[in-house]
Parts: C-alpha cells; structure tokens; sequence
C-alpha cells in the first residue's frame, strides 16, 4: 500500500474526516476504477466507479442515505481524497444504483 505523505503546509486545512484518504488509496491499490468500470461500463454520464467510491465514502463515514451526498458535492477533500471525477448528486446515485440492482447478475 502507498505511504502517506505528512507535512505542514501554511494554510490549515482541518477536515474531522481524514480517513477518507485511507478509503481512496485501498480504491486505488485495489484498481476499483479498472474493475468496475470494465464490468459495468456507462455510455454517458458519471462513472460507475465513481458512484461506487463515493458511497463507500459515505458509508465509512457512518452515512447510509443518498441524500447524505449532498453535502459533499462542493467538498474538494472528499472528492480528491476518493479520487473522484466528480461528486455525484444524491439523485444521480439513486438511480444509478436502482437500475444496477434490478439487472440481472451475470457470471463471469
């Protein structure tokens, strides 16, 4: 797994949940974004890896609603610490996900 770096910088930028950047480096040394959006690729909109990322987010965070999104939608930390393209809308998840489940499961 990456190292992390730490240093202090001149501007203080405090976040209660820095942890999110240990969840976004086990996202990347675990290839989410390869796997997931090979598996389940979208021909517009959001990536379903970044769907995925930012409700792992959530759910390390203890949030288990859609609509907890919200707030972090202009959260730079959040979206950079997950490696996010962009931060999806409470909605956009909903939807996503809902047709996800209803599709059949395939095996590979």
């Amino acid at each position: 797994m990456p190292k992390f770096e730490v240093r202090q910088t001149g501007k203080p930028n405090l976040t209660s949940y820095s942890g999110l950047a240990l969840i976004g480096q086990c996202c990347e040394v675990a290839q989410v974004d390869a796997v997931i959006d090979s598996r389940l690729p979208v021909s517009q909109g959001m990536k379903t890896s970044d769907m995925v990322k930012a409700m792992t987010g959530l759910l390390s965070l203890g949030k288990r609603d859609f609509e907890a999104i919200e707030p972090f939608r202009a959260d730079r930390f959040f979206k950079e610490a997950l490696g996010l393209s962009r931060v999806p809308s409470s909605a956009w998840i909903r939807r996503r996900l809902d047709a996800k489940a209803s599709e059949p499961v395939l095996s590979s």
